[in-house]
C-alpha cells in the first residue's frame, strides 16, 4: 500500500491500524476491487446499520430485529468513531454482537467484528482510493488471532458481505455522495452517515471536486 501526498503538505494523518503491524496477528490482504460508484458512498456504507436486517439477511442480517439500537457518534483527532449493537442472526442463531467502527478521514475505515464463524474476533480494515467521482478501488485487509483455524472460510464470508454490499451502493444514484444534508433524507438512525458528511465538507470535498 502506498500512500501519496499531490500537495505540499498533508492536511491529515494516515490511518493507525496497529493490529496490521503486531506480530501476534494473522494477516490477511484481499485482492483489491472496484466499485462502480464514489469512495464517499462505499465508506458510508461500510458505518450504515439501516440495512443490516435486509441487505445481509442471507448472511448475518436479522429481519426479525429490524429496530436500531441508540449509539453514539465520537469525534477523534483523525475522524470520527462509532460502538454499536447489533441482534446479528447467521444459520437460524441470534447472537448479540458489538461492532467498533473508526474512521480515518476521508475514506479510510478500520471495523472491529464479532466473528460469526468458529474462532475468535477479529478487524478488518479498508481503503476507498477514488479513481474518479463514480468509481472506487477498495484495498482490504483482514487481521485475526493466529489460533484462528479455517481462514480461508473467513475470507469467503467477507466476500460474500462485500458482494451484499456491492449490489446494494451501485444501485444508488447519484454515484456522488451528497453532502448537502437537505438533498437526501435522514432519521436519527443515520447520525454517524451524517456526521461523515459534515466532515467531508469540512474538508471542502463535494461531487465536483473530481471534475
Amino acid at each position: 500500500m502506498i500512500w501519496v501526498c499531490l500537495s505540499g503538505a498533508p492536511r491529515l494523518d494516515l490511518p493507525v491500524w496497529p493490529e496490521l503491524e503486531n506480530p501476534i496477528y494473522h494477516r490477511i490482504h484481499l485482492e483489491p476491487f472496484t466499485w462502480k460508484t464514489s469512495a464517499a458512498r462505499q465508506v458510508e456504507n461500510f458505518y450504515d446499520v439501516n440495512h443490516f436486517s435486509w441487505v445481509h439477511n442471507k448472511s448475518f442480517g436479522n429481519r426479525d430485529k429490524p429496530e436500531i439500537y441508540k449509539y453514539d457518534v465520537i469525534r477523534t483527532p483523525s475522524g470520527i468513531q462509532m460502538d454499536y449493537r447489533y441482534p446479528a442472526k447467521t444459520d437460524g442463531v441470534e447472537k448479540e454482537a458489538q461492532f467498533n467502527h473508526e474512521l480515518t478521514l476521508p475514506f479510510s475505515s478500520k471495523l472491529q467484528i464479532p466473528t460469526f464463524l468458529p474462532g475468535k474476533d477479529y478487524c478488518v480494515f479498508a481503503s476507498a482510493c477514488p479513481v474518479s467521482s463514480r468509481l472506487a478501488k477498495i484495498f482490504y485487509w483482514i487481521a485475526l488471532d493466529d489460533a484462528f483455524e479455517k481462514p480461508q472460510e473467513l475470507i469467503d464470508w467477507e466476500t460474500k458481505v462485500l458482494l451484499e454490499d456491492k449490489r446494494l451502493v451501485e444501485s444508488q444514484h447519484p454515484e456522488e455522495l451528497p453532502l448537502d444534508l437537505s438533498e437526501e433524507f435522514h432519521i436519527r438512525a443515520d447520525q454517524m452517515s451524517t456526521a461523515y458528511r459534515k466532515e467531508l465538507a469540512a474538508l471542502g470535498l463535494g461531487k465536483d471536486f473530481f471534475k
